[in-house]
């Protein structure tokens, strides 16, 4: 793979994975405003079904990225999450409600909290993948990685 195609597909990852996380965030926030009566029902659908199709898409994005990427497993673990998306929008139940709001609102508090948590160590996976992936560029794939090598005796470079 073309070092662009990396360099391009790092950047992507990042930026999906961060704003997944930014509204998984910014969900938990809103039903813990829900629960302290800071914001009412209709307020806080209203904002909620906002962040529905720009997480769902990025979920299906990044998941299509790391398969295209190459990170077939990580891609494959993230399959199921895009399948129940899409599930979930063919039967339009990704709408909530602002009269079954407090019903709903304990499982969907859980669910975001384990895909927060899930993409934050996503998020780790990836920086550390990222930081693997430039040490070997610099050492193996670029011209410049002569320059920093010295030699301890003849005939020997480290």
């Amino acid at each position: 793979m073309s070092i662009a195609f990396q360099i391009l597909f790092w950047l992507i990852s990042f930026t999906l994975t961060v704003g997944i996380l930014f509204i998984n965030i910014m969900f938990l926030i809103l039903c813990k405003d829900l629960e302290q009566d800071y914001v009412n029902p209709i307020e806080f659908t209203e904002n909620l079904n906002k962040l529905v199709v720009p997480e769902y898409s990025a979920e299906g994005l990044l998941c299509a990225v790391l398969l295209v990427g190459g990170h077939w497993i990580v891609g494959l673990t993230l399959a199921p999450l895009v399948y129940l998306n899409v599930k979930r929008w063919m039967q339009h139940r990704h709408v909530f409600e602002s009269t079954s709001a407090f019903n709903v609102l304990p499982l969907a508090r859980r669910q975001s909290q384990v895909k927060l948590g899930c993409f934050a160590l996503l998020f780790f996976y990836l920086l550390y993948s990222f930081v693997y992936f430039l040490v070997h560029f610099s050492t193996n794939g670029s011209k410049l990685s002569a320059d920093f090598r010295f030699d301890i005796a003849e005939g020997t470079t480290v």
